[in-house]
């Protein structure tokens, strides 16, 4: 896939939990701790960016170690 240097799919759910989608255009990286990552100039414009939530709540941002940054 364009863009995703690893060649997984990954699942996402929106940091308020009610959006569920796909990472398949996005890097992931995951951590021996379990964690994921999902950053900036990793490979893409690897932002994840997330709308169409039924409140209109759009999410875009990365994902360090887990932890969602807003951009």
């Amino acid at each position: 896939m364009s863009g995703n240097l690893t060649g997984g799919v990954w699942g996402f759910v929106s940091p308020d939990g009610i959006g569920i989608s796909t990472l398949a255009l996005h890097t992931v990286r995951e951590h021996d701790d379990g964690t994921i990552s999902i950053r900036p100039g990793d490979g893409s414009s690897n932002s994840v960016l997330h709308s169409g939530a039924p409140d209109g709540q759009t999410w875009h941002g990365y994902v360090e170690h887990n932890v969602w940054t807003a951009c």
